[in-house]
């Protein structure tokens, strides 16, 4: 019998003393908590958070992005970029090894987890001599934990050509900017960088503001933070995403709720959605 049975057992005497309509109402509401007793092993409240924690085995392998606290249910973006000559070769999940690839969804359970991304040193062999002149491209972010990235940090490119990068933020991080050094470059997620002749490193700014109105997981977030190419919304970009684009154009999806990310689909930031989008959005899955 629980607290608040036995205070309404202690109260029949004083009930049957007001009549039979005090004692009716005292043997209602016993029979409401017989019905549902208290147990100490339900489940827990639905807004109970649990932490998943991302990091590597080696921190100089690779970014990770992942770490934060979740109520059950959620998908959570298990995420790991690949520093310069490293190569993906597992996750654990509590120190068990689990398949899954360098990035993948995982829906929060009722404890709280750890996964570490595990990389092996692969350098590659040397280098042909090349007519093109290349720097390396390294992506950092003022948060490791908290960002990855759609390109390897360190990774050669063409000077004089474009690299399109993306920054990957973790649920209750807002994105602040890319920068190269103080100067501010982008303000999204997205963009297209001109190569230099040397070496340079670009910096994803984030803050940790959970609950930021213009993030979607904060309450009454209503904003969507989508990737720019992603417009079918299954957080990457495929060849699927040409298909869902050219529909767009073709006025295959002008009526809301849209079945595509029509945000995502201004791949070049004109402000428009046209064929050159579709140029766009190839270059980036070819690489280039």
């Amino acid at each position: 019998m629980n607290a608040i049975t036995q205070q309404i057992t202690r109260l029949l005497p004083t009930l049957s003393l007001r009549g039979g309509l005090g004692v009716g109402l005292a043997f209602f509401a016993l029979s409401l908590f017989a019905q549902s007793p208290y147990d100490p092993g339900d489940p827990p409240e639905p807004w109970t958070r649990y932490k998943v924690t991302v990091s590597a085995a080696n921190p100089s392998s690779c970014n990770v992005s992942g770490t934060g606290q979740y109520t059950t249910g959620t998908s959570v973006t298990i995420s790991s970029s690949a520093s310069a000559e490293y190569t993906f070769s597992h996750w654990t999940k509590n120190g068990e090894r689990i398949d899954q690839p360098a990035r993948f969804t995982y829906t929060v359970e009722s404890e709280s987890v750890t996964f570490v991304a595990h990389y092996t040193y692969s350098p590659g062999d040397p280098e042909e001599p090349s007519m093109v002149l290349q720097s390396r491209l390294y992506l950092a972010s003022s948060s490791p934990d908290a960002v990855s990235f759609n390109r390897t940090s360190g990774a050669k490119a063409n000077c004089g050509e474009t690299v399109y990068v993306q920054a990957y933020v973790s649920q209750g991080y807002k994105f602040l900017g890319w920068y190269e050094g103080e100067m501010l470059l982008s303000t999204s997620q997205g963009f297209n960088y001109l190569m230099p002749t040397e070496s340079v490193t670009l910096t994803a700014r984030v803050r940790y503001d959970p609950d930021d109105p213009d993030d979607p997981s904060s309450p009454g977030g209503d904003i969507q933070n989508f990737i720019t190419g992603d417009v079918n919304g299954d957080y990457k970009v495929t060849i699927a995403d040409v298909t869902a684009l050219v529909n767009i154009i073709l006025g295959k999806d002008d009526t809301e709720p849209y079945q595509y990310n029509h945000d995502a689909s201004d791949v070049n930031k004109d402000s428009k959605v046209t064929i050159a989008d579709v140029t766009s959005l190839v270059n980036i899955i070819l690489g280039k």
